[in-house]
């Protein structure tokens, strides 16, 4: 208690110069020393920190990770150390923390460092009541997110709604979970990939604004894709640059965007590849295509390699 103490009676200018160098678990452990000294933290910046969770709770800072296994709850926790871009090592910290709850201790980390939650992935070691409570207390203090992964939790669809409508998901949105043809989702982020996406129809896929959109399971129709690059073709979506949808409504009859089904090079095949928010994105064996405006795009349509019985349609934008 004497270091604290001692740091109490420093003007702030000086307790932030000290505080400054620390990191995030030292920062933390000075923290619980007394409510005066864990209100005085985040005079270390701590605000341009970032929080992110999936089976480890991740304190981002300008260079390093830090990294916590969420089941561990021992009273004294190993921290593991990574520089940004690099999941080797770097080094280990030790946390005290007096609770076995990791959401009292990602709340803890929140109110401390004054800092945002960015990224959650629920993974297999949350529950539903686990993540409502997360995203209580982040819809209480912030209106976006980066990222957020929906796995086959058992969702009550009603209050997942209700959290789309506080919170806006700005670049990726992950969803594992077979939802009801009923549920509604009105938010743009710049990624989307939904796994069971027969709810996700006509109308969401119109008013798109998506860079990236792959839609496993998909209710839509050959009729509902022409629509889509029809208005591609006249100069809509600006932003896309991968589409990638299969189903079982899809099928080898008719023509999209007036070529033969189904679309695929054989002799002379495009393949293109590019890294899309963080994810290489590639399409092979397809078909090059051009808009009155010069831009070039790939499409490609055939059976799916993933799923029996569904057509695929890949559209790659070149940009």
């Amino acid at each position: 208690m004497t270091i604290p103490l001692k740091l109490l009676g420093l003007p702030i200018l000086a307790i932030a110069e000290i505080l400054k160098p620390m990191d995030p678990i030292e920062l933390l452990n000075l923290s619980q020393t007394s409510r005066k000294v864990s209100r005085l933290i985040f005079l270390a910046n701590t605000h341009r920190w970032e929080v992110s969770f999936d089976k480890y709770i991740i304190i981002h800072t300008k260079k390093y990770s830090y990294n916590k296994i969420i089941t561990q709850t021992a009273k004294w926790m190993s921290v593991m150390m990574t520089k940004n871009g690099n999941s080797e090592a770097k080094g280990w910290r030790t946390l005290y923390w007096k609770s076995a709850d990791w959401i009292s201790l990602v709340f803890h980390i929140i109110q401390v460092f004054k800092c945002s939650i960015t990224k959650i992935r629920t993974g297999y070691s949350m529950n539903f009541q686990d993540f409502q409570r997360v995203m209580e207390f982040i819809m209480a203090r912030q209106s976006e997110m980066k990222l957020l992964e929906l796995t086959p939790l058992e969702l009550d669809e009603n209050v997942l709604e209700g959290i789309f409508k506080r919170i806006k998901i700005t670049d990726t949105l992950t969803i594992f979970h077979k939802f009801s043809p009923k549920f509604c989702y009105r938010n743009d982020p710049k990624h989307i990939y939904i796994k069971h996406s027969g709810w996700f129809g006509l109308k969401n896929l119109l008013d798109s604004n998506c860079v990236s959109m792959e839609l496993s399971w998909s209710s839509l129709s050959n009729r509902h894709l022409n629509m889509f690059l029809k208005k591609w073709m006249a100069g809509k979506y600006p932003n896309l640059h991968y589409l990638k949808i299969s189903g079982e409504k899809l099928n080898f009859k008719g023509k999209i965007l007036g070529i033969e089904l189904p679309i695929e090079e054989i002799e002379d095949p495009w393949v293109v590849e590019d890294t899309i928010g963080g994810t290489i994105r590639t399409c092979v064996g397809s078909v090059q295509i051009r808009r009155p405006d010069g831009v070039k795009a790939y499409i490609h349509m055939d059976e799916s390699g993933a799923f029996p019985f569904h057509v695929e349609l890949t559209f790659f934008v070149w940009k």
